[in-house]
């Protein structure tokens, strides 16, 4: 059963990669969404790519959390109505965290692929 928080909150969601430190070197996203302070959609799944550094994997995590936000935003807008505050997303890493912010590209990150950018 869903239990809902007694705040309105809103949509925010929860990001996280543990930086390749599997056997197959493919770092695993694991994220979660919530709304007043109930879970409404989580999941895990392992990257397609073999990232250099934890930055990346998170950068990369968040990009991908970033999208499911859209189509969930979307689809709860369609079923009730359209969310009047922006959603949160919130990362562990600082080095992925002032990446998404500054949005340069820095001789660190040239090796990230164009499409991970889109956050």
């Amino acid at each position: 059963m869903l239990t809902f928080g007694t705040q309105t909150q809103g949509l925010v969601g929860y990001t996280d990669a543990d930086g390749a430190t599997q056997e197959h070197r493919h770092a695993i996203i694991g994220f979660t969404f919530l709304i007043d302070g109930g879970t409404i959609l989580w999941g895990s799944k392992k990257q397609e790519l073999i990232t250099l550094s934890t930055a990346k994997s998170e950068y990369v995590a968040a990009t991908h959390v970033t999208k499911e936000a859209i189509w969930l935003r979307c689809l709860i807008g369609k079923m009730f109505r359209p969310l009047r505050h922006l959603t949160i997303l919130y990362g562990d890493n600082q080095s992925a965290i002032a990446l998404t912010k500054d949005g340069s590209f820095h001789a660190r990150t040239k090796h990230i692929d164009i499409q991970y950018h889109f956050i």
